[in-house]
This record gives structure tokens, C-alpha cells and sequence, in this order.
């Protein structure tokens, strides 16, 4: 089950990525250039409220990672909050089984497919699925122009320790059970792109990534579980004592290279599509969305753009 906070638990708050350093003393952390760092400015709009109102032409699509297939609830606050807003919405079907370049191919398609005439959207993915998105635009010029902005939600630049560990000797019987189900045929295009073993030309599209439109990163740590999936603290105490994470990627390993980021605290890798522990999804993604559409992004992405 998913762990739901009672009614008595305190909302999410933005403020405070730094305290990091109190939690996990060993994280090298390099602050985001200025130019590329808009926590101040979401913070600003989460504290003001105000409900997301609809433009003229805009949709809405939502993208999952991982096992998102298997989710209940998988972006249910999210698409609650921006269909009561009016937006047209969409949310991806993926498969976990395959590849971040395969599944952007297909994801590309289906969006292109979707839209009305002329109408332009934001395209807003979690993990894995942050990443897919990113290709798609990057692989499709015709979608690339009717697309406002992108919003990717602790993508996975860096690998899984985890799936390392449930490799290891150090794993129980039951982790190293899982560890064969992921390596299995039905996962492993999809697990691979998180692993050691990730493909060189993937690889290197992650370290020489640019931004094909105005492209908004969210990064975050947490310091408990909150859900039964994608939560795996314990583990990372282990293979990465002191070094700060979302409960499943380094908080260091969710950063694109030359792109506008959010650094947020005490957001644990499945909240943004799962909710829980006084988090509320849908007011983060809208907001995140309101920072997409404003020239404080649209802006810097051009200016970006023209020292390339």
C-alpha cells in the first residue's frame, strides 16, 4: 500500500534544498549557476496560490517512468488538478520494458497524433520518463515547434545504485530475486538505460545533452520513505552513506547540463506521480507548469540558445 499521510500531517513545504547538508554531510554538491537556477521563483509561485487557469490552445501531457503501468494512481493529482483547470490532458502510456530512444520514438507518435490543429502543449515527464520526452522533442522537429516547454521530474542522468546493490552478495534472497525479474527479457531494454550497463550512444547523448526547447529540470532529496515503490533508503545508506538522494537516484545525478532546474527538499523519488506524506502533485506539476510558460524560462532559453 501506499503510505498516505493522515489528515494531522504537515504539507510540503519548498523551502530548504540546502539543509542537505545537514542530512548528508558527505554530498559534493555543486550549486546551479545563477543564470540556470529558478528555485526562487517556484518557490514564489507556490507561495502566492494561485490556481493555474488555462491559455488558448494548450494541452497538457503527462509521461510516467518506470513500472508506471503497474502504478494505480500513477498521475492522478496531476491530471485532477490541470483537467479542473480546463487543459486538455494526456497521459503517456509506457512500457517499462523498453528503451528511453525506442519508447521516445513511440511517445512522439502518440503525441503527435493526439494534438488538434495547431494547438501547442507542455510536455511534463517523471524520471525515466522525463528523459523520453526530451529525446522525442529533440527526434521530431513538427512537434518540437508546437511544444511551449519541458519539464523533466528527477530524471535519471546518473545510474541506479540500487539495481547494483540488489546484484550484489550483500542482497537478501528476495533482492536478488528481483534483481533476476528486472535482468529478465520483459524489463531489461528499459532497466538498462539505468544501469551500469546503460549503451554508450545513450551515455553520451546524457553528457552532451542540449535543450531542443525551453526545458525545466526538478531535482530533490528526501530523508524517508514514502511509498512502496521506488523508495529504497535503507539501501542507499548502504552503498552511499551521507551522499543525498531521492530514496532511488543521487540528488546530484538529476541534473541535464546547460538546463533551467529546480532544487526542491524532502521530495522522495515516486511523489510527484504518487502524492502522499502531505505532498500534493498537483499543485507541484501545475506550478512547475506556470514557471515553464513564464519568460523567466522562455527567456533563458534563448539566451542559452545563442552562445551555443
Amino acid at each position: 500500500m501506499i503510505r498516505q499521510a493522515g489528515r494531522a500531517a504537515n504539507a510540503w513545504r519548498p523551502e530548504g534544498f540546502a539543509e542537505l547538508e545537514t542530512y548528508y554531510p558527505r554530498t559534493r554538491w555543486q550549486r546551479v549557476a545563477e543564470h540556470l537556477d529558478l528555485t526562487a521563483s517556484f518557490i514564489d509561485l507556490w507561495n502566492t496560490s494561485r490556481e493555474p487557469g488555462p491559455e488558448r490552445s494548450i494541452a497538457i501531457v503527462l509521461t510516467p517512468g518506470l513500472f508506471a503501468e503497474w502504478l494505480p494512481g500513477c498521475f492522478r493529482g496531476a491530471q485532477s488538478t490541470f483537467l479542473d483547470a480546463g487543459y486538455r490532458v494526456l497521459q503517456s502510456r509506457v512500457r517499462t520494458g523498453v528503451s528511453v530512444f525506442a519508447q521516445a520514438k513511440r511517445l512522439a507518435h502518440d503525441v503527435s497524433e493526439w494534438l488538434l490543429d495547431e494547438e501547442r502543449f507542455i510536455w511534463c515527464g517523471h524520471s525515466k520518463g522525463g528523459l523520453e520526452i526530451l529525446r522525442a522533442l529533440e527526434c521530431d522537429s513538427l512537434l518540437r515547434r508546437r511544444c511551449i516547454a519541458a519539464i523533466a521530474v528527477q530524471p535519471p542522468v546518473g545510474i541506479s545504485h540500487v539495481l547494483e546493490y540488489l546484484k550484489s552478495s550483500e542482497a537478501s534472497a528476495t533482492q536478488k530475486l528481483a534483481s533476476h525479474v528486472l535482468a529478465s527479457r520483459i524489463f531489461v531494454e528499459g532497466i538498462r538505460d539505468i544501469s551500469v550497463n546503460r549503451e554508450y550512444e545513450f551515455s553520451q547523448w546524457l553528457q552532451h545533452f542540449k535543450p531542443s526547447v525551453p526545458t525545466l529540470c526538478a531535482a530533490s532529496w528526501s530523508i524517508e520513505p514514502t511509498s512502496w515503490i521506488d523508495s529504497w533508503h535503507q539501501i542507499l545508506q548502504k552503498t552511499c552513506p551521507g551522499i543525498a538522494h531521492d530514496g532511488q537516484f543521487m540528488t546530484s545525478d538529476q541534473l541535464l547540463p546547460e538546463t533551467a532546474v529546480v532544487t526542491l527538499p524532502r521530495i522522495d523519488h515516486a511523489q510527484p506521480v504518487l502524492g502522499g506524506n502531505g505532498f500534493d502533485p498537483g499543485k507541484f506539476w501545475s506550478t512547475l507548469t506556470q514557471l515553464a510558460m513564464s519568460p523567466l524560462l522562455q527567456d533563458r532559453h534563448g539566451a542559452i540558445a545563442q552562445t551555443r
